[in-house]
């Protein structure tokens, strides 16, 4: 039997990915949007794309895609929250020599406990490549 404290409880979180602002696709006229990224809370990465095949057709130069889609629910594991986010235009597929998909932007970060793991709304997150412009609007809820 030991004397050490038990480990902190971490809370439980909920991720919602709420909107995506397409400010600029990839294409000259309609986009085929599609998002691809991970959550990692410390027991290791969850992959998620949406949708789950294809894109999103016909997403016309400033708008705004209605997403609400939770991409984790459960008890953080590890000391940090870690969100990937990526938004793509499709073209001919990633590895196309012709016409590659377009990366309009990544976003990447880690919250810690100090701030809370990111609880709260962080809106119109403006991320943009070469290739195209997005505002990424997404909720964390401890649940």
């Amino acid at each position: 039997m030991t004397d050490e404290p038990a480990p902190p409880l971490r809370p439980r979180l909920k991720l919602t990915f709420e909107t995506a602002g397409i400010v600029h696709g990839g294409d000259v006229g309609d986009a085929e949007i599609y998002f691809e990224g991970w959550i990692d809370d410390g027991a290791g990465k969850k992959s998620f794309r949406i949708p789950n095949k294809g894109y999103i057709p016909g997403v016309k130069d400033g708008q705004t895609i209605e997403l609400n889609a939770v991409l984790f629910e459960g008890r953080l594991q590890g000391p940090r929250l870690h969100v990937h986010i990526e938004a793509w235009d499709e073209d001919l597929g990633r590895d196309s020599a012709i016409n590659p998909d377009d990366l309009l932007g990544v976003y990447d970060r880690e919250f810690e406990e100090r701030e809370r793991w990111g609880v709260g709304r962080h809106a119109s997150i403006p991320l943009k490549t070469d290739a195209g412009e997005w505002m990424l609007t997404f909720r964390i809820d401890e649940v």
